[in-house]
């Protein structure tokens, strides 16, 4: 009886395990879900060039250039620096707890503080006067989020003050790379974000992704949780 309650414990925690992996492979848990992407191969049209942005400074303008390009034949690339971001897209609905992947391509200075950085701003709702704070994820050198300092001005500018490190991550090399991080929506009142980016002539992006990385379903779980205990059993 053992060494049949043995084999069929084998073959069922083997099914459970191939059901599992055909589930990883095509359930919510693959492929990442797309909410925003652009790769500056035409016009600039979800893109913003806020005037003034939330720092109360006046918006940099960001272009198409056809001279760099990761993939296909176009990139972006600004005029001049603006603290605080140049270029924003519209806000995207996000929810808090979960997690969401950020891609770019980037080519341009290392290790210089006023180059190129991606990031975050978030809202708790789909609008300016919601704005809580921003998180940088990429740039040259490590910087800080900021927060806002009470109410919107009439100006519809506000103060801002540092919030925390950033923790961002760092451009390696000059030339064109693929980088990807993560950021996990905070528990709270964060809705809404913007992705941000901020260069100089001299900085290239491109291929920028935002994905959110699904949760495994609760039938995932239970199969691999089942599949655990067979084996453990076996065991």
């Amino acid at each position: 009886m053992t060494t049949k309650y043995l084999c069929a414990s084998i073959m069922v925690a083997f099914f459970c395990w191939g059901s599992a992996s055909e589930l990883v492979a095509n359930s919510d848990m693959s492929p990442y879900v797309e909410l925003f992407s652009d790769d500056f191969e035409s016009d600039l049209s979800q893109w913003n060039f806020p005037s003034p942005n939330l720092h109360g400074v006046l918006g940099a303008h960001m272009s198409v250039t056809q001279t760099e390009s990761f993939e296909g034949s176009g990139s972006a690339t600004f005029d001049t620096m603006v603290r605080g971001g140049s270029a924003f897209t519209d806000r995207i609905a996000v929810n808090p707890g979960q997690t969401y992947r950020l891609q770019v391509a980037h080519k341009g200075l290392v290790e210089i503080q006023r180059a190129g950085y991606v990031g975050f701003n978030l809202f708790s709702s789909n609008d300016d006067a919601s704005y809580i704070h921003e998180k940088w994820l990429m740039g040259p050198k490590a910087t800080n989020d900021f927060q806002t300092v009470g109410a919107m001005k009439p100006d519809q500018t506000f103060d801002m003050a540092a919030f925390a490190p950033a923790n961002n991550l760092i451009w390696e090399t000059t030339d064109w790379r693929l980088y990807e991080t993560s950021y996990t929506i905070p528990a709270g009142d964060v809705n809404y974000l913007s992705i941000k980016m901020e260069g100089t002539p001299d900085i290239f992006f491109d291929n920028v992704r935002l994905e959110l990385i699904p949760e495994p379903s609760a039938a995932l779980l239970a199969l691999l949780a089942m599949s655990g205990l067979l084996v453990r059993r076996r065991r």
